[in-house]
């Protein structure tokens, strides 16, 4: 599970910015919390608000870029991908050239984990993983630069084994394939966090790509198709069926789904295909996310989804939500981290205070994080969603003299 990820100076984020599931003052909303014992409660979802142009998309697309490194995206290979990962905060001249910096903390199997990487746009400067244990942090692996062209990854276990790495290719996307089994199972659960944008029509074909491979085998096929099937009928998405391409790399428009066609001469239900791209956005969307929960459920992940409601009525993503706090449902301690302006999801009888967290960006351009539970006149019968529309969190547009764009030319 993620316990805390921190960012700095990536996009419009100068300084450094926590977003932290650790759980506060926790007690009176357990529905939210995953409580476990040797660790500290852990939320299973939180909500992100903030303006246009805040940087909620900014936080997601590191961790996306971050994971595309990690993955070993063929898109990004050779010398030039860090050219592309490299964003720093371009509004002061002391931070343009200084590197940027991922920190997650995570436990997998048991132990708690902190992952630190610093690169710029020619080198990873620094890369280390430590773990958690007899109330200490010891360091698993870290990076040493033993020329401008040469690193190597060197693991500070009994072998002391080190991994020749080039410089602008991340160490852990590295150990990911090699045969140590802890750090491989850290770099699998890192590469495994799932991550989607709800509205970014270039990321469509990406996602199917994944749940492409999800969908599996064929008798793994026919399990996972009935349940997104099941989960489309479930959110008011209605059809009799969905035909999957056979072959394994077919497009996104190749899905078809089946409905009743009613003949008035018969009063009989006839069957029709409705090709996807007919289908409302809503329902293609749905579609990809469903699998993406269903997937992440299973398999105790994280989901990260930008705009998670871009297409979705408020009630589907409540429902969401519910299933990621349902203890039946959600045995595996999955989390759902999304970004999102529906102010009808900031309901205080759903969410616990420190599940909600806001990003603004000051005059200078910086952005900011911070969560509900840093206002200490807050408490969880607070109304959040008035509150926060009457602008006592900030977070909001700065919306002034709109009308002057039609006065503008005329004297």
């Amino acid at each position: 599970m993620i316990h805390e990820i921190k960012i700095c100076n990536i996009g419009s984020f100068q300084e450094e910015a926590t977003l932290s599931l650790i759980a506060t003052d926790y007690g009176k909303k357990l529905g939210g919390v995953i409580v476990r014992e040797g660790f500290s409660p852990i939320l299973n979802s939180c909500v992100i608000y903030g303006a246009n142009s805040s940087g909620k998309t900014q936080f997601i697309r590191a961790l996306y870029d971050f994971q595309s490194q990690l993955r070993g995206n063929r898109s990004w290979e050779g010398s030039q991908n860090l050219q592309r990962l490299y964003n720093p905060f371009k509004f002061n001249s002391s931070t343009i050239k200084q590197p940027s910096k991922i920190e997650i903390r995570f436990d997998y199997n048991s132990i708690e984990y902190c992952y630190k990487v610093e690169y710029d746009s020619n080198a990873y400067k620094s890369e280390a993983l430590e773990k958690h244990v007899s109330n200490r942090w010891e360091l698993v692996f870290d990076r040493i630069h033993l020329s401008n062209q040469k690193h190597v990854v060197v693991l500070q276990d009994s072998s002391k084994k080190e991994i020749l790495v080039p410089p602008y290719v991340l160490g852990l996307s590295v150990i990911l394939m090699s045969e140590v089994e802890e750090v491989r199972g850290v770099a699998k659960y890192l590469a495994y966090m799932q991550i989607c944008n709800g509205y970014n029509w270039n990321m469509m074909g990406l996602l199917w790509g994944e749940v492409q491979r999800w969908l599996g085998n064929e008798l793994e096929k026919k399990r996972r198709k009935e349940q997104i099937r099941n989960f489309l009928n479930a959110v008011d998405v209605r059809q009799e069926g969905i035909e999957f391409p056979v072959s394994g790399d077919a497009s996104f428009d190749k899905i078809v789904f089946q409905h009743n066609q009613f003949n008035e001469k018969t009063g009989v239900n006839n069957p029709v295909k409705l090709n996807i791209m007919d289908e409302s956005n809503g329902s293609k969307w749905l579609l990809l996310l469903g699998a993406k929960v269903i997937e992440t459920i299973e398999n105790g992940y994280t989901l990260f989804v930008d705009e998670l409601d871009a297409c979705f009525h408020p009630q589907v993503t409540l429902a969401l939500i519910g299933l990621f706090k349902n203890k039946k449902v959600n045995r595996n301690n999955a989390q759902l981290i999304l970004t999102t302006h529906n102010v009808n999801l900031m309901d205080e009888k759903e969410l616990r205070r420190d599940q909600v967290w806001f990003i603004q960006k000051n005059s200078n351009g910086k952005s900011e994080l911070f969560s509900l539970a840093d206002f200490t006149d807050v408490d969880e019968n607070t109304p959040f969603a008035n509150w926060y529309m009457a602008n006592r969190f900030g977070a909001t547009p700065n919306i002034d003299g709109l009308e002057k764009v039609f006065f503008a030319n005329q004297e």
